[in-house]
């Protein structure tokens, strides 16, 4: 139960973190880490056209703008992001 509501908080709170930016869409990107994000995914998120807008360690997500309309196809490639 206490998992459930720490998703649905951290499904709010990258919602709303998304919300600042006009252009491109807000993705979230789900690590199979799930207690720790690693710092090499900035830079697969960056060359995947994206931008982090939000960390949730704790669960191993991140909130991520892109503009890309290939990016979720590029990130579900990923060797640490959930496919």
């Amino acid at each position: 139960m206490i998992k459930r509501l720490l998703v649905l908080s951290a499904i709010a709170t990258l919602s709303l973190a998304g919300s600042a930016f006009a252009d491109g869409k807000q993705y979230i990107v789900a690590l199979k880490q799930t207690n720790m994000i690693p710092a090499t995914i900035d830079d697969s998120v960056t060359a995947a056209g994206g931008t982090v807008t939000s960390r949730l360690p704790e669960i191993g997500t991140l909130g991520v703008q892109s503009a890309n309309p290939d990016f979720a196809t590029q990130m579900a490639t990923d060797k640490m992001s959930i496919r």
